[in-house]
């Protein structure tokens, strides 16, 4: 954490020297501009439209963005660099300290390289209006802002509502009703996994009644942010600076989102709980009656291709229990944001793409044709052929209702934007709490324990 940030810093500097040597601060107005979007990102990743192995359907290249852009601003070149996860915050900290970066592709996190984009919104309010999901971030980055404030520093332009999946044979085969998505919550979960794990009786063989997605990689951690909402966990409250705030992981609240996690394991398979069997599987063969999915323009098209579209239904998570969103789903909102540079020259421009992205109706036929959920009504809309009308439906249910600013990246009961190392440690401990390997209090005092550490480190 402490590498990251210094790493940061320099960065930061050394582009704070580059545009003190002249650049314009903004020349939204001039002609022949280039307008370089740098960072990872799905729907910038390839420029010709390309066959999905799989479904057989053509995913969009971005080549038809940029074609759209130049017919309405032939004065304005988009230089798109997309690049993978791996590394991807120190690939974009290098690429920005060059000086040549407008756009920072997923940059909503990167809180010291990007721009406010409040001023931005006040100006054209109807962008924020449109989204179905407005996150917020809390940084000290901004001139006058304190972690206590909500600052605008990226739009998500593709959102991952997360559902819960339920393979209706095992329930079938078991004789269980499915749960009623308007009132099941976390704990009926568990019941249900606890009665659909054992031999079925119709086909004879082994199933499990839960799987937890990602046992094999950081994934784990997303469990303990979607049972947090539905328990109200709250773990920080923001001060002035980190230094203020108070993070406390080991809360009676807290304990039991991992004792849940805990009661969830029981009923996932050895494979699953050793990390050999992460993955969700939408095949004949699966064996768990329930398991979560962010990506379900990708799960259906595979459901298409197999034939079994009718056997596997998505519904919202469980609802929360307690607090101020008591009744809404679970909140689990990955995304894919764009954010202005803090030191680019043409933040103008830039927003104009921004808005481009958000409108044009090309850009939402590339984001549909590649599974991505769109962050406005019209983009999901756009959904409806590739994944049906019941599943659009669902995916809207679940983004209207969303908390108000709510951030998968920093809330109230998780911080990767202050604490980037929040995700990888916390990832590993819930990893040995699946396996039994340590109660919820040791997991709780292990997480407390680095994040003390890494507030210590960054004074």
């Amino acid at each position: 954490m402490k590498k990251l940030i210094v790493f940061l810093l320099i960065a930061a500097i050394a582009v704070s020297s580059v545009f003190s040597q002249g650049k314009n601060e903004s020349s939204g107005g001039s002609d022949n501009v280039t307008l370089t979007l740098y960072g990872p990102a799905k729907l910038f990743l390839t420029e010709q439209d390309t066959i999905d192995p799989v479904t057989g359907t053509v995913n969009m290249g971005y080549a038809a963005i940029v074609e759209r852009w130049n017919e309405l601003h032939p004065n304005v070149t988009l230089d798109i660099q997309g690049i993978g996860w791996n590394d991807w915050r120190a690939a974009v900290a290098t690429a920005v300290s060059s000086g040549d970066v407008d756009i920072i592709l997923h940059g909503g996190m990167l809180t010291s390289l990007v721009e406010d984009l409040g001023p931005y919104v006040e100006q054209d309010p109807e962008i924020w209006d449109m989204l179905y999901s407005k996150s917020v971030y809390h940084s000290t980055e901004f001139e006058g802002k304190t972690l206590r404030d909500d600052v605008i520093d990226c739009i998500q332009y593709a959102v991952n509502p997360t559902v819960m999946v339920l393979d209706t044979k095992i329930f079938e085969d078991y004789g269980i009703p499915l749960p009623d998505p308007d009132t099941y919550t976390w704990g009926d979960v568990i019941s249900l996994a606890e009665q659909m794990t054992g031999i079925d009786p119709v086909t004879g063989e082994q199933t499990y009644g839960y799987k937890i997605k990602g046992t094999h990689n950081t994934d784990p951690y997303k469990h303990y942010l979607m049972i947090a909402s539905a328990y109200d966990a709250k773990t920080i409250t923001f001060g002035d600076t980190l230094q203020d705030s108070v993070y406390d992981f080991t809360g009676e609240k807290t304990i039991k989102v991992f004792d849940t996690i805990v009661e969830l394991a029981k009923y996932c398979s050895p494979d699953n709980v050793e990390g050999i069997d992460g993955v969700e599987n939408f095949t004949a063969e699966n064996n768990a009656a329930m398991f979560y999915c962010e990506d379900t323009g990708q799960a259906y098209g595979q459901l298409i291709a197999s034939g079994l579209e009718d056997r596997f239904k998505f519904i919202n998570l469980p609802i929360i229990e307690e607090g101020e969103y008591k009744g809404l789903p679970s909140a689990h909102l990955g995304d894919n944001n764009i954010a202005i540079c803090r030191y680019s020259p043409d933040k103008d421009w830039a927003w104009e793409f921004i808005k481009f992205l958000m409108t044009d109706d090309v850009c939402a036929k590339v984001m549909a044709s590649k599974g991505l959920r769109g962050n406005t009504e019209t983009m999901i809309d756009l959904l409806t052929e590739s994944i049906g009308e019941e599943n659009v439906a669902t995916l809207k249910y679940v983004l209207d209702r969303i908390p108000e600013g709510y951030n998968n990246s920093i809330n109230d009961f998780y911080d990767t934007v202050n604490i980037g190392s929040m995700e990888a440690f916390m990832a590993s401990n819930i990893a040995e709490l699946i396996k039994g390997s340590i109660t919820s209090e040791q997991c709780a005092a292990n997480i407390q324990q680095e994040v003390d550490n890494s507030i210590a480190m960054s004074i």
